[in-house]
């Protein structure tokens, strides 16, 4: 009997420091953790405006660094959202000044910061954040875009919208800008209606990034999409998926406020994935083509490439258009964006995307028996900017006449180093590309997959009327428990 006691006494303490343990690691330890952070964003103020930390001096002796210090970084808006996606500029309220629109992709805030002026910016909105508008609110925002549909001065609003983290069908919608007296959101009766949906594009295909462009010449603006499966990012498998592909809505021009005359066509249906893509003439026929680098969570790897759809010029421009591979490797990451300009000043277009080593120059070398030819040069980034990138533009940094790089890195896995640059420029003297620190790598540990400094999308513009270019960018996944890095710009210190 005492033995049986002993067993049963024994077999309690036992479930007891069981539950103890089982306690701790799933209630207690988690709790104590998102605690902790919780306390030091209380602390240090979860919008407060990131203030770079002095330079670093590791791995600046390398024969392709340069400078080291970093630019003045000042806020232009923040919310407290998770996911600041996209970026775009336009003066919506006519006071001369470019003000700038992000979608907040987690909650569907679609937001506007207004520009207060150079003046301001010099005092103080040098670290404080921009009035703004919150226009609306579209589950899952992937993508946003101004754009003037009905050439009436009035910059309208075009958002993609996709399936993840909401009920609601996917597609593209439009916000309506113009002189609306009874609903005033600028200076001057200037507004936005409710946000109307594309029928041709509603609950079909999954839209992540979105543009306006003349496609058919006849003076309007279309909308051209990019999109991936219909699919939360990131989960596994290929098989049975439907592609948003690359595709173009028709504006029908004097009715286009009717957004049942929209019609949809198809550029590629195929593509894995359409983000990131960029116009300019590549056969230099006098017509602008299309490039993209198919990179994304849907893509698998053996397809990833960069290709180039030829304009039909009209003739065949409701027909899917021809479609030209330029390079096909497994060496990017996801959604590597693309820029066309005339590196080599030759009247030519050439295209240039980075890798997490290399800046990939394909130099055009002419329409050769109806196919154009390339050449591939790699630029070694220095160590500092090996790490996996997004964003890339060319625009003359330091007032030289000639083009220079500017790039962007994203986390890896949530991580992103401080001895990394974030942001950085590269020009090119006497024949050797140079690197120049804009941004130092924060050191921020995300928490988890998708979540960690990720630098989306970079604006080339003398914000502050100096005479040289600044940058203005949004950071879209530097979230602990909320955003601490959402829209930013960085001063240019050269001139």
């Amino acid at each position: 009997m005492i033995t049986n006691l002993f067993k049963i006494t024994s077999f309690k303490e036992s479930l007891k420091k069981t539950c103890y343990i089982l306690f701790i690691v799933t209630i207690l330890l988690p709790a104590s953790v998102v605690s902790f952070f919780y306390l030091y964003d209380f602390l240090m103020g979860i919008n407060l405006p990131y203030r770079p930390k002095g330079s670093l001096s590791l791995y600046l002796n390398e024969s392709n660094c340069c400078q080291s210090f970093q630019w003045n970084m000042h806020p232009v808006d923040n919310p407290g959202d998770w996911l600041p996606n996209g970026l775009s500029m336009a003066d919506v309220n006519d006071d001369g000044y470019y003000d700038f629109l992000t979608n907040y992709e987690f909650k569907g805030r679609i937001r506007i910061a207004l520009n207060p002026g150079p003046d301001k910016l010099k005092e103080k909105y040098s670290y404080r954040y921009w009035d703004y508008i919150d226009v609306a609110v579209i589950p899952n925002a992937e993508s946003s875009t101004f754009a003037d549909l009905d050439d009436d001065g009035f910059s309208e609003i075009i958002i993609a919208h996709g399936v993840e983290h909401t009920k609601n069908p996917s597609g593209i919608k439009i916000i309506w800008g113009g002189r609306i007296l009874d609903h005033k959101m600028l200076s001057g009766g200037f507004g936005y209606s409710d946000a109307v949906s594309l029928p041709a594009a509603s609950d079909r295909l999954h839209f992540h990034y979105v543009k306006a462009y003349d496609i058919d010449s006849d003076g309007d603006l279309d909308i051209v999409a990019g999109g991936r499966a219909s699919r939360i990012a990131g989960t596994q498998g290929f098989k049975s998926l439907t592609y948003a592909g690359l595709r173009w809505f028709e504006n029908p021009g004097k009715n286009c406020r009717n957004v049942a005359l929209w019609n949809m066509h198809i550029i590629d249906k195929d593509i894995e994935s359409g983000h990131g893509f960029e116009f300019g003439d590549i056969d230099n026929d006098g017509y602008f083509d299309i490039v993209l680098c198919n990179s994304d969570w849907d893509t698998p790897k053996n397809s990833e490439k960069i290709v180039w759809y030829k304009n039909p010029k009209n003739i065949n421009i409701y027909n899917e258009w021809e479609i030209n591979e330029i390079y096909r490797g497994d060496e990017f990451y996801t959604k590597e964006q693309i820029a066309i300009y005339d590196l080599n000043k030759d009247n030519l277009n050439d295209i240039i995307v980075h890798t997490e080593k290399y800046i990939y120059v394909f130099f055009n070398c002419g329409n050769k028996n109806n196919n154009v030819k390339f050449i591939l040069k790699k630029i070694e980034k220095p160590v500092i900017a090996q790490w996996p990138s997004r964003a890339l533009k060319i625009a003359d940094i330091n007032n030289d006449g000639s083009p220079d790089i500017i790039g962007a890195l994203i986390h890896k896995n949530g991580k992103l180093p401080k001895d990394k640059a974030a942001i950085f420029w590269m020009e090119n003297v006497k024949g050797k590309w140079l690197t120049n620190v804009i941004k130092w790598g924060s050191g921020f540990l995300g928490l988890g997959k998708f979540n960690g400094e990720k630098w989306d999308q970079i604006i080339p513009i003398d914000l502050d009327k100096d005479g040289d270019l600044d940058i203005v960018a949004n950071c879209e996944e530097f979230n602990r428990l909320r955003s601490i890095i959402s829209v930013v710009w960085f001063e240019n210190p050269l001139y």
